[in-house]
């Protein structure tokens, strides 16, 4: 299990945080996978959905992810949902 903390850009807040055994995101070069004990690295997302644990799943426009001392940092731009578009 790893930590994942999940954060909207726009109104700096937290959106989604919990302890996970797998997450896979919509990264600039492909999916990716992050499991337990993944290496540290800092990635480019870009429109789709985050899956966490195949159980739940933010829509975001982009953003970047950090993973680092098994803790996954996601600081993302939620895509608009329909009726926040008609405000």
């Amino acid at each position: 299990m790893f930590q994942i903390s999940v954060y909207d850009t726009e109104t700096a807040s937290s959106v989604f945080k919990k302890e996970v055994s797998k997450v896979v995101l919509p990264g600039k070069e492909g999916q990716l996978s992050i499991w337990d004990f993944h290496q540290p690295m800092v990635a480019s997302l870009e429109e789709g959905l985050v899956s966490i644990d195949k159980e739940k799943f933010i829509e975001i426009k982009e953003g970047i992810a950090k993973i680092q001392s098994n803790e996954l940092v996601l600081m993302v731009v939620l895509a608009k949902k329909k009726e926040d578009e008609n405000k």
